[in-house]
């Protein structure tokens, strides 16, 4: 009886190893056609991946190096070789955004393109394996071992063994456009994987979308008062609507923004349904208030829960616009038949008149109010000379979108054929292109320091710094990319300007001091002048408590010895400023300091009164311009 037992004990110690689930790994299945399979096109800020979202791959990928049934880094694409983005990508960036930070995530997407709900049907799958008799959609079955179900199953049963299967989310629909029976074929599929994994409806939702919709001319969008019937027939689905997301030319599949949005809107929903409260989820933050639709169609949109009428005027259109609120509070109105043309518009909410805040010329003219008398340093002076600031638009090959930035010149260079030194002067987090000229008071402080000869004769570039990205810091390589492949080419070919390390300046405040840390540290020779001012990298414990993130110290300290001698050479300047104790970079500032000292690179320091504000930055400006390139 005792060797009984004991073999008994055995067993279950063994078996409980072999199967030992992390309560924080969470795992989500992804499945449907092409635009769950990945049909948009794959950016630069697309590829940077984070250790709390990976994929289970699904397929041997030599050309991507990616092996079968082995967990990766979630990049795309996250389905087959030669895939896309997809939604999947960005509903796992979501929600390891707004999960607890122990918490990990994991995707498995097993989608095939213009599928038939059907095969995902264990029992009637081959009578869909034949939808579409050409090499493109064979390839695919075969590539699954001609059943995609068993082929998903088998992936998700080996998930099961690391982590605990959360949800489920499908987009599908365009082969069954119009067909009433497709949310029977859903339940069907979601019920077998529910038994055939072990898994209870109650914790484990599914969650669908509408495909490219009406508004936007959508050629399945006939379908999605159909799928929006699913929650009617299976109790623990949910439909996400596609509203707003933008589709390619095909009116079929979402282009990259699009899938961005909709994969957010996933995991948003998901987080919902899980009882995770998103707290700073605003859907004015993402809104497209203006959105030029096909067929001569323009949509308007304002965020305004609490109103209880929004109209629209213009000067230039006087059509009457219905609007409608949905649930978020966004209101929603159309101009038809809008003819080639430029209009002004504005909001009349609740009666009284509002511009309307997300327009780009309004965002990229801040109203400020300017409070100086002719003796502050950024005061407009009337007697002197003053330069000039022009905006330029380049094409970003790195994140392959148009882009713009703006340059400060001196009095007389139009006319000169001097070429002239540069400095790269970047904002901070949440500011623009725009912001050094316009609160930052860039014009005024170099006309004056010019006027009075206290400056050198140069170019101020002025960048737009901000990329967004689903985690915040992965912005700051994207960046410097931009900046070093696409801004510094582009000054150099379209302005008279000197091309040598000493000739070249960049300073930066805040998440701008942060790119112009990386600017700096991996291309050491590029610059001769650097301003890093209330920044540091993000190395606190204060601020780990505070943000929950924080930056890999040990690997920053190795860079800085492997580009230390070379940088004491040839680097001229290299000056750290901070606002003070109150500046709430100044302990991360302090820890960078220290990393800084270790690696014996040579700096200067300044700290003066008022936190983390435009006050201190005019004033680093004011005083660390005249130091540059002499």
């Amino acid at each position: 009886m005792k060797t009984n037992r004991l073999v008994v004990l055995t067993l279950l110690f063994l078996s409980m190893n072999l199967f030992s689930q992390d309560p924080n790994f969470h795992i989500y299945l992804a499945f449907g056609q092409s635009n769950m399979e990945g049909s948009a096109e794959i950016e630069a800020q697309d590829k940077i991946g984070d250790e709390r979202f990976k994929v289970l791959q699904s397929l041997d990928c030599s050309n991507l190096g990616f092996t079968k049934n082995e967990w990766r880094v979630a990049t795309p694409p996250l389905t087959q070789c030669y895939t896309g983005l997809s939604p999947a990508d960005y509903f796992g960036k979501t929600m390891i955004k707004y999960l607890p930070k122990e918490v990990q995530v994991g995707i498995i997407n097993v989608a095939v393109g213009g599928s038939d709900i059907r095969l995902f049907d264990k029992e009637n799958y081959k009578n869909y394996t034949k939808t579409y008799p050409e090499e493109w959609f064979q390839k695919k079955i075969v590539d699954y071992g001609g059943n995609p179900y068993e082929h998903f199953i088998k992936l998700a049963k080996k998930a099961q063994k690391k982590g605990i299967i959360k949800g489920i989310i499908l987009h599908q629909g365009e082969t069954n456009q119009d067909d009433k029976n497709w949310p029977k074929y859903v339940k069907k599929v979601y019920y077998n994987m529910l038994a055939d994994l072990s898994l209870d409806a109650n914790k484990v939702p599914l969650i669908a979308s509408e495909l490219v919709g009406k508004e936007q001319n959508g050629i399945c969008a006939s379908m999605n008062p159909i799928i929006n019937t699913l929650p009617n027939v299976i109790s623990t689905a949910h439909v996400v609507s596609s509203k707003g997301c933008k589709p390619r030319k095909d009116n079929v599949h979402f282009n990259s923004a699009g899938v961005r949005e909709l994969g957010k809107r996933y995991a948003l929903k998901m987080l919902s349904i899980k009882g995770y409260k998103v707290k700073d989820y605003n859907p004015n933050k993402d809104l497209k208030s203006v959105e030029v639709l096909p067929n001569n169609k323009v949509a308007f949109r304002i965020y305004a829960p609490n109103a209880t009428t929004v109209k629209l005027y213009s000067d230039d259109k006087w059509d009457f616009v219905a609007f409608k609120k949905d649930k978020d509070g966004v209101w929603e109105g159309f101009w038809n038949d809008v003819k080639p043309g430029v209009y002004s518009y504005k909001f009349i909410v609740d009666g009284v008149e509002v511009q309307d805040s997300k327009a780009v010329s309004i965002t990229n003219n801040m109203p400020v109010i300017k409070i100086a008398t002719d003796k502050d340093f950024f005061y407009k002076r009337n007697t002197i000379s003053h330069g000039a600031i022009s905006i330029q638009n380049y094409y970003s090959k790195t994140i392959q979108k148009n882009r713009r930035l703006r340059v400060w010149s001196p009095p007389g260079y139009e006319k000169s054929k001097k070429k002239l030194p540069v400095l790269y002067l970047i904002h901070g987090g949440g500011g623009s292109e725009t912001s050094w000229s316009n609160i930052g008071a860039v014009g005024d402080i170099l006309d004056n320091l010019f006027s009075d000869g206290k400056i050198k004769p140069m170019l101020v570039v002025m960048p737009n710094g901000t990329i967004e990205t689903a985690q915040i810091l992965d912005r700051v390589p994207l960046f410097t990319k931009d900046l070093m492949n696409d801004i510094i080419p582009f000054i150099e070919k379209t302005y008279k300007v000197k091309t040598n390390q000493n000739d070249r300046a960049i300073m930066g405040l805040s998440m701008g001091g942060l790119e112009t840390l990386e600017a700096v540290t991996f291309h050491p020779n590029k610059f001769g002048y650097v301003g890093v001012l209330s920044s540091g990298w993000w190395l606190s414990n204060s601020w780990k408590e505070k943000r929950g993130i924080v930056d890999n110290s040990e690997n920053r300290l190795k860079q800085l010895n492997l580009i230390a001698p070379d940088f004491n050479k040839s680097v001229k300047m290299l000056h750290f400023t901070q606002g003070g104790p109150e500046d709430i970079a100044f302990e991360n500032g302090n820890e960078t300091l220290k990393l800084f000292k270790k690696a014996k690179i040579n700096f200067t320091y300044s700290e003066m009164s008022g936190g983390h504000t435009w006050m201190v930055w005019r004033k680093n400006l004011r005083d660390l311009a005249p130091k540059l390139f002499k």
